[in-house]
């Protein structure tokens, strides 16, 4: 299975009732009227368009936040990428943010990115080699991740980073076995001279792979236990200790995968937020910090998604239960009206269905292409009030929400085409 599909999977799970999407069209209408009203025209999502005049309204519903999360509906969203191509270059160069995480491999990300020299050519070859074709082979991602982000070294860098427990890229599959090794001989904890490290741990870390069936992934799983235990815990904010609980966190989607439970992208998303945390706690703890996902990992509050149970448990609710961290943080999700979609290696294009006159997409006048709404401000002004309206939010699909609750701001695209293929 397509390990980055996930969140269209979550899509499909969502009942909208006919009766919801009426008693929507009641409950809506403040909505309607506040983003009529309130809604801030964006002129250009062209990552050169350097008059950053347009943004404004966005700079300020920042204000000082030190965490903004920019999401996507889907992994080949090529207007969404180039929009947040700009706002990223916007927010380091008029706001002050110094790193970009993406939901990418935590180890390759943090471990091999601090440690080879940061020249253009070195910079674009790492990229590729352990950053997802979603994102590597997208031309409109060409600009941020082959000239802008290199372009910033070595005198004001924009540092990139992962938060992602798939530790899926070149660098982890050729380093993280040793890594580890070294790191637990080091500790000399007691169960490295153990039968179970050598048979049932360590054949497996070279590989990433914990074998295919379900006894190996529970074996993996109950060394880590062990050796999680056995070291100090005083070391359990430090590095090594988190890539052993993204370890952990693998083994667990690993046995949700092949026993068909619930919990597979929870466990996922839970690893992200403490991740994320990590970065922001421990590795930045000064630094602003720009976040880059799905919108289906970003957004909070998911039980005001009518339909959801407990299948839907973001990065984003998790991160933010650190009410700190909730006052540091902006959430913007990414919206748009029709058009197509489809990501670099994945199951092809697909249109993107046409949403209800009353919906979230059809509050813009026609003539308006891009826009932005702060959902932060409607919240201040009604704090009693939180309609629910259709909007789509979570993939290309309309769903029944909260949605002033859900994100913190929303960017409005018009129209929606797929990732033309890159380099």
């Amino acid at each position: 299975m397509d390990i980055y599909l996930y969140e269209m999977m979550i899509a499909r799970n969502f009942l909208v009732l006919p009766l919801l999407l009426i008693t929507s069209l009641v409950h809506g209408q403040k909505a309607k009227k506040y983003v009529k009203t309130n809604y801030s025209e964006i002129k250009s999502i062209a990552p050169g368009s350097t008059d950053f005049s347009d943004l404004e309204a966005l700079g300020n519903a920042i204000g000082g936040a030190r965490i903004v999360m920019l999401g996507e509906q889907d992994h080949g969203d090529a207007p969404t990428f180039l929009a947040k191509t700009r706002i990223i270059k916007y927010l380091r160069e008029k706001k002050g943010f110094k790193v970009l995480a993406f939901e990418n491999d935590f180890f390759a990300m943090n471990q091999g990115w601090d440690k080879f020299e940061k020249t253009t050519s070195n910079i674009q070859s790492y990229i590729r080699a352990n950053m997802p074709a979603i994102w590597t082979k997208c031309k409109q991602c060409e600009e941020l991740l082959y000239t802008y982000l290199p372009g910033t070294y070595p005198a004001d860098p924009l540092r990139l980073t992962g938060f992602d427990n798939q530790l899926l890229g070149w660098y982890s599959k050729l380093h993280l076995g040793s890594f580890i090794d070294s790191y637990l001989q080091s500790k000399k904890i007691a169960f490295t001279k153990t039968d179970s490290y050598r048979d049932d741990f360590r054949p497996y870390l070279d590989s990433l792979l914990t074998g295919t069936t379900l006894a190996s992934h529970e074996k993996f799983g109950k060394a880590l236990i062990e050796i999680i235990r056995q070291v100090k815990v005083s070391e359990d904010t430090g590095f090594e200790m988190m890539v052993l609980k993204n370890m952990q966190a693998g083994t667990r989607m690993a046995i949700s995968r092949l026993l068909q439970t619930k919990d597979l992208h929870s466990v996922r998303d839970k690893q992200m937020a403490d991740n994320l945390q990590w970065l922001v706690k421990v590795k930045y703890p000064t630094e602003k910090i720009i976040v880059w996902a799905a919108n289906s990992h970003i957004l909070k509050n998911p039980e005001a998604i009518r339909g959801n149970s407990t299948l839907l448990q973001p990065m984003g609710n998790f991160f933010v239960q650190d009410k700190k961290l909730l006052s540091e943080t902006y959430i913007l999700g990414f919206n748009s009206r029709g058009g197509t979609a489809g990501r670099i290696g994945g199951r092809g294009i697909y249109p993107i269905k046409s949403p209800e006159k009353e919906s979230f997409e059809h509050y813009f006048p026609e003539g308006v292409a891009y826009a932005f709404v702060d959902f932060k401000k409607f919240e201040k002004q009604y704090p009693d009030q939180h309609p629910y309206f259709n909007m789509k939010g979570i993939g290309h699909s309309l769903y029944n929400a909260k949605w002033t609750q859900c994100f913190d701001g929303i960017f409005y695209i018009r129209d929606m085409y797929p990732c033309d293929p890159g380099f």
